[in-house]
């Protein structure tokens, strides 16, 4: 009381408003909402700690309570903690110098923490001032927080500072803690931040079981769907050649081909000595090749050359269509990539060299009611003889 009596020079007792404005001041003077009160720090440091009341009286808890600077300034002149000082001509405060704020610590965050306890259950209109009221017969409480959700609705649950462990543990270790007859949910804030971290791990790994369970589910679907609807594709129309003149092109194997069968798709590439035709019809394969031998006496020559014919059959027909789809596949995903602007700047705007078209499998039934469409995805072959061709032409002549 001398402290204060020295600062500022009043002993009368407070009345119950006065002492709602003495808190409410010193409360915005004190080790936790300075601290963090970016405004009120700006204020104070522009003149040497003072603020005036007249801003002070902005604040929306102090105006509730007066507006009259004359009122306040009363009041606190009357407060017996010796946080606070009043000007002399009653038109500002300052937190005393004597009482530097507390350095920001892990220790000191520690310290604090352990003073307060959490609390749940109360009702979702209760105000700061019920709160206040509450606790107030329980320890003397430097800090009340309410819990509030993203759209600043009261959740119903605060964290309460006490001045000190003890009385903190007290109100932890009551038999009973009631609001208006509703038991309270009560702890240290200790032992509410470990049950959450608890809860948050329990959530991740129900949510990883779930995840799990989804993802077997889905395999074990997929696999289910693959026994009962097993690949389909049209048989008979794969034929493998090996054995071919030099410089055959792909050009040449349609047009051989083709004469006697609509030829879909040819797997071939100048220097290879094998390769694959897809007609476009159910046993297109070994209609065509019946009908070469039939015309060249058994035979079938690419560029001169007597080649060995076998239509695909089996598990190697099947394996050969399975893996053509992952191939159709994987060349769409990459089209998407190239479309989408991630092959880089080779096939970019603004020139380069051209991109050929690319020959791409395609089943009949794909194909079907679209002769346009149909005639595009053949392979496009060779447009003119390669150069070593004419070349060797020409030396026959």
């Amino acid at each position: 009381m001398a402290e204060n009596d020295a600062t500022n020079g009043h002993t009368e007792a407070a009345t119950d408003l006065e002492k709602k404005i003495i808190k409410q001041i010193e409360y915005y003077f004190g080790d936790k909402n300075l601290p963090r009160d970016r405004f009120l720090r700006q204020k104070a440091d522009e003149d040497d700690g003072w603020v005036t009341l007249e801003c002070l009286g902005t604040f929306n808890r102090l105006k509730a309570l007066s507006e009259d600077a004359d009122v306040i300034a009363k009041a606190l002149r009357k407060s017996d903690s010796g946080l606070i000082e009043v000007s002399e001509d009653n038109k500002k405060v300052r937190r005393v110098t004597t009482k530097p704020l507390p350095k920001d610590s892990m220790e000191a965050r520690q310290e604090a923490k352990s003073r307060t306890i959490y609390c749940k259950g109360f009702p979702k209109d209760t105000s700061l001032d019920q709160l206040e009221e509450f606790f107030a017969d329980k320890g003397k409480v430097t800090t009340i927080i309410m819990r509030k959700d993203v759209e600043r609705i009261f959740k119903g649950s605060v964290f309460v500072e006490f001045a000190s462990v003890d009385e903190a543990k007290a109100v932890v270790d009551r038999e009973s803690l009631k609001y208006k007859e509703e038991e309270l949910i009560k702890m240290t804030k200790d032992e509410y931040f470990k049950n959450k971290g608890k809860e948050k791990a329990q959530h991740k790994e129900e949510a990883n079981k779930e995840k799990k369970k989804e993802k077997e589910s889905k395999e074990g679907k997929d696999k289910e769907a693959e026994k009962e609807e097993p690949f389909k594709y049209d048989h008979g129309c794969v034929l493998h050649f090996k054995n071919v003149g030099e410089q055959t092109s792909r050009e040449d194997i349609r047009s051989l081909f083709g004469e006697k069968e609509e030829v879909a798709w040819v797997d071939f590439n100048r220097g290879d000595n094998e390769g694959f035709v897809r007609f476009s019809t159910e046993g297109g394969a070994q209609r065509a090749v019946d009908a070469l031998k039939e015309a060249n006496d058994g035979k079938v020559l690419i560029r001169e050359v007597e080649s060995t014919l076998r239509v695909l059959e089996g598990d190697e027909e099947n394996d050969y269509w399975v893996k053509s789809k992952q191939q159709q596949d994987k060349g769409r995903q990459k089209k998407g990539k190239y479309f989408k602007g991630e092959q880089g700047g080779r096939w970019g705007r603004g020139g380069g060299r051209k991109r050929r078209n690319i020959d791409r499998p395609q089943t009949k039934k794909q194909s079907e009611g679209n002769e346009d469409e149909t005639k595009a995805t053949h392979t496009r072959f060779d447009d003119e003889e390669p150069t070593a061709k004419k070349v060797k032409a020409e030396d026959d002549s």
